[in-house]
């Protein structure tokens, strides 16, 4: 058979779905579409970056960035699980999540509640 032949045929076999890091690009299939479960258990699918990090995970990460910030090796060594390039990834991914926004607003709300104790205990102390 020509070669043309083969390339069409498995063409419509195999389709090419060209993948990158956030987005899937279908092809429109004339045999078979494929579904988002097929797609969600391919073994070429990179999961996202919060699907591989556990709550207790996310909760010692979060812990670590309140007690020393973006020190990326202490994050690692407080989470024991993951690299120190694997905080940095989350780190990023994180920062644009609801989770974050929940978190700073718990932060910045006890870092507030710090400041007004500390200012009250400066007054007291001038008074005195």
């Amino acid at each position: 058979p020509p070669p043309q032949y083969l390339s069409t045929i498995s063409s419509l076999f195999t389709p090419a779905i060209h993948l990158s890091p956030y987005s899937y690009s279908l092809p429109s299939l004339p045999l078979e579409r494929p579904s988002l479960l097929g797609l969600l258990q391919s073994p070429l699918r990179r999961p996202p970056v919060l699907e591989n990090w556990s709550p207790r995970e996310i909760l010692a990460f979060e812990a670590s960035l309140a007690v020393r910030g973006k020190d990326f090796p202490f994050a690692s060594k407080s989470v024991r699980t993951k690299s120190c390039k694997d905080c940095v990834e989350f780190y990023y991914v994180w920062k644009k999540s609801e989770s974050y926004r929940a978190w700073k607003r718990g932060y910045e709300c006890e870092l507030r509640e710090e400041e007004m104790e500390m200012r009250t205990k400066m007054k007291e102390d001038k008074e005195e």
